[in-house]
This record gives structure tokens, sequence and C-alpha cells, in this order.
């Protein structure tokens, strides 16, 4: 145990200056340093370690209290398993002591903490109940927290992704915890108040339970604002987006700001594809910025209004292709860009023109990419028309399509969109961004003879 108290101690002192502070906070619990907080918020935007604040705050508190439990909630299940995977491979808990709690009855891996349940515990032996009695951690979704309140007392609550958690989930799990005989020792939130909205046809019920703390009480969240993730200039990006969002900007640390792809590892070779594309596949240029006005045709309409358009899902699958063959790793294997955007119908479009399952695979909506990061990121926004109409992506609240895509993207983030379309029009996020690619990003006209459809 000695051991495992060392680690995370270690662990804490790499911790940077804020991102201790809200471990601190977190820690005290209601009232938090000075009576500054009825409970703390930490808002950790993309690669500003929001998780490790989390589980270094969790594992701190099992050392240091009597009676220590703590209720590790997560909104998605890939964000409860990151979780426990962190406890237990980075910080070396035992497994025992920190168990992940999810909904498949039949899957029960004691070696390694994750069992399947019944809600009401009902298909758990009475030594298996004891069990997970006895450990001092226990992870779930939001949707499957009445798991861990069937047997722990008084734990300390910590919700991570508040940003997908309405107020009315975040209320009926609370009341469900206070009227039991399992009241909470406290509760701290954990997210970015700034990524995707809640989906919800009720627009009072948008807000995440963050904003919708803050907008009714002076509330003075702990603002994470050195990331771990993307290359200094892809960072440049994401903070015009951030400005436009009207919020702090990120700082990149020394660690990951001259990240290019050849730094995490893979080796490119020229040879591979056609020298035209060069200047946008080549790891010297983290971001790549492509005007799609010159590509034929415009948008289209598909199933249940979804926006796609062709030329543009073309050129998305083709750098994808140029990406893959180019790229291997050191240790083995291709690199598998990741393909993103905001419309289901744009993706169908993609995935069609992607012959590889691997790198269909890897393509996906950008509000399915949330809590994920990618080395190489290419989004296809799929608009492009006479009139500067840019649909769902033109709402405040939606900035945040641009602003989670974007900062998927650890070292190569290539942009495609149409800058009639969507530059000079007054959308702040795209505005913002393109005055930081001035500086930042390389700035490539597409040409229908070489990126555009086949003639």
């Amino acid at each position: 145990m000695n051991a495992i108290i060392q680690n995370i101690e270690n662990k804490l002192k790499e911790a940077n200056t804020n991102q201790k502070n809200a471990i601190e906070s977190v820690i005290e619990g209601w009232e938090g340093k000075d009576n500054e907080f009825n409970f703390p918020i930490v808002e950790g935007p993309p690669g500003t370690g929001k998780t490790t604040v989390g589980v270094l705050s969790a594992a701190r508190y099992v050392i240091t209290e009597k009676r220590p439990q703590i209720a590790y909630l997560a909104f998605t299940n890939f964000a409860a398993d990151k979780a426990h995977e962190d406890f237990i491979q980075k910080l070396k808990i035992p497994s025992k002591c920190v168990i992940r709690l999810h909904s498949r009855p039949g899957e029960r891996d004691w070696d390694r903490g994750r069992i399947g349940c019944k809600s009401d515990l009902s298909d758990l032996t009475p030594e298996e109940i004891r069990k997970i009695q006895n450990a001092k951690i226990l992870i779930s979704t939001l949707n499957s927290s009445g798991r861990i309140f069937k047997t722990f007392k008084h734990p300390l609550i910590l919700i991570d992704e508040f940003s997908q958690v309405s107020p009315a989930m975040f209320f009926s799990t609370i009341a469900g915890v206070s009227t039991s005989t399992h009241n909470p020792a406290g509760y701290a939130l954990l997210g970015d108040p700034n990524q995707l909205p809640v989906i919800t046809t009720q627009e009072l019920l948008r807000s995440n339970i963050g904003l919708y703390i803050i907008s009714r009480k002076y509330y003075q969240s702990h603002q994470l604002d050195m990331q771990y993730r993307m290359h200094k200039n892809v960072c440049e990006v994401v903070n015009g987006i951030r400005k436009a969002l009207n919020t702090y900007p990120l700082t990149t640390h020394d660690t990951v700001k001259n990240n290019t792809l050849h730094d995490l590892g893979y080796i490119w070779n020229s040879d591979a594809i056609p020298s035209d594309y060069n200047e946008i596949i080549k790891p010297e240029n983290p971001v790549v910025v492509i005007n799609t006005d010159n590509l034929p045709g415009y948008e289209q309409q598909g199933f249940g209004n979804s926006t796609y358009y062709t030329s543009e899902a073309i050129l998305a699958a083709r750098l994808a292709h140029f990406f893959n063959n180019s790229y291997h790793h050191k240790n083995g294997g291709k690199l598998i860009p990741t393909i993103l955007t905001p419309y289901n119908a744009q993706l169908g479009e993609i995935k069609g023109c992607l012959e590889d399952p691997m790198l269909s695979s890897s393509s996906t909506t950008i509000y399915k990419s949330q809590g994920r990061e990618y080395p190489c990121v290419i989004i296809s926004f799929a608009r492009k028309n006479q009139i500067g109409n840019i649909g769902l992506l033109k709402n405040f609240e939606t900035i945040a399509q641009t602003y989670v895509g974007c900062s998927r993207a650890m070292a190569k983030l290539v942009l495609l969109f149409s800058f009639n379309t969507f530059i000079g029009h007054g959308f702040r996020d795209f505005e913002y961004m393109m005055e930081r690619c001035e500086h930042s990003a390389t700035i490539i006209d597409s040409t229908p003879a070489e990126w555009g459809e086949e003639t």
C-alpha cells in the first residue's frame, strides 16, 4: 500500500498549479478553499487534464479520509472506462479497490475490476456485494449510478463530462441519492462547459449543469488552462474559437508544443503520394486549411434534412487515403487518420468513398468524437451554397461543433470548407479561427482537376 500512496503523491507533484488547486478544492468538499465554493466545479478544456484531476482527487481523498468512498460518474461509457483505466494503469490502484460497474450482467471480471449487474444488484451473491461494498471507488455512468448507491454510504460524488449532463439528469440523480439512506459526503463537477450541448428538443434543458449553476449564481470555477494534447498551431486555431466563445485562451505545454506526426513516431514517405498533395500531407504543416470554393457542385439535403456535399466528401476520403499510404509508424502499422463532420449525411458520403474498412471505421460525427483524441484529424464541414447559409453551425451554442472537432487533433489538423459560404457572413468562430490561421496554418485553394470529383 505504501508504494501505491507514494505513486499517487508523485503524480500529484507532477500536476501544475491550477490542477493542484482544483484537486485541493475537490478533496475539501462542500465549501472549498476559504468558503469560495458551494461545491467545486473544475473547468477542463481539451487536453488540460480534467480526468487526471478527477482521478487524482479521488485517489488522494481515498488515502486521506477515514471512511473514504468515491462515486465516480461519467456521462459516457468511454469516459467511465478511461477513468477506470487511469486508476489502475497510471496510479496502480488494485482492481479490488476500484470497480467499474456496468449494465451487462453476464460480464464479470473481478481480476480487472469490471462487473456487470442488474440495477438492483439482485443477480449478485452476498459475497460479491461485499466485494463491491469494500471497494474504495465505484465507477459508472450517471444512468447506471443506482448500482453504486445500493452499496455505498456517504460517498463523495465526482461527475465527469458535466457538459453532457442536463440539469434534469443531475437533479434526478441527486434526488435519488438524497432520499435514500446513502446521503453523499459532497459533490464535484468536472467538464468543459463549452463543448457540445445536451441533446434535447426542449430549449430550456439545453444548458448543461455547469452552465446552469454558474448562470444562476456567481460561481468561480477552477479553470485549467495548460493543455498537453495539441501542437501549438492546432491550439492557436482552438484559441480562435474559444475567443468566439468568450472564454479564456489555452497555453500549450512545452512537452507537446512542437509535436508533429514525426514526433509521435510516424515516418513519412513523400514518394507514396502525388507531389501536388505534399503541402497538405507533410508533417511540417500541422494545420492546413483547404478552401473548397472551386470544387464542383453544392451541398444537398439527404435523409432527415441532413447536409452532404459530395465533392468535399471525395476530397476528404482521398486525403485520408494519402495519409494512410504515406505514413508508417516506427513500431509498425499505418497512420489511420480520423475524418470528422457535423452531419450524418456527409458521414455516409465519406464512408461511401472509403474502400478501406479501417479508414471507414475511423470516420465519425463530431458529436461522437467528444472525449477522444487523434494524431491526425480531417474535418469536412459540408456546407457550400451561394447565400452563406451554414445551418446549425451558425448558432452560438453550436460553435461547439467547430471547437470540439478541431480540439481532437494532436499533431495534424486539416479543415475543409467553402470560404465563400463561411467567411464574411458574421460567423464569429470561423472569423476568429481564420485570423489565427493566417499565422499558424497553411492555406490552400482546391482546384477541381486536382482534388475534386474525377473528370
